[in-house]
């Protein structure tokens, strides 16, 4: 059976509170992370987003209040995007930030 597969039959049993998959990918630094270990014990929420989705953009604006709200109190978001550019990410964010600051 392909990882391909492995991974799609995973991912039809994901669901609230239930198990994930674990991966470890790249910041913008090129540092890796590991997703169990960035919301060990945290309530954590995964925005999968892209450079080219301008509603993606606007849901994570919308997120920042919830994560204020209770990042003290054990919540954390985990922001992923699978882009081929690294550049593009990282000017999107600036853009998104620049633009955005209360």
């Amino acid at each position: 059976m392909s990882d391909y597969v492995k991974l799609w039959i995973a991912s039809r049993e994901i669901k609230v509170g239930g198990n994930y998959i674990d991966f470890t990918a790249p910041d913008f630094e090129g540092l890796h992370h590991t997703l169990s270990k960035g919301i060990k014990g945290k309530v954590a929420l995964m925005d999968l987003w892209a450079s080219w989705c301008s509603p993606c953009h606007r849901s994570s604006l919308s997120m920042i209040s919830v994560y204020e709200a209770y990042k003290d109190k054990g919540f954390t978001i985990i922001g992923v995007a699978h882009e081929h550019l690294v550049d593009d990410m990282k000017y999107i964010c600036h853009e998104f930030f620049e633009t955005n600051e209360e």
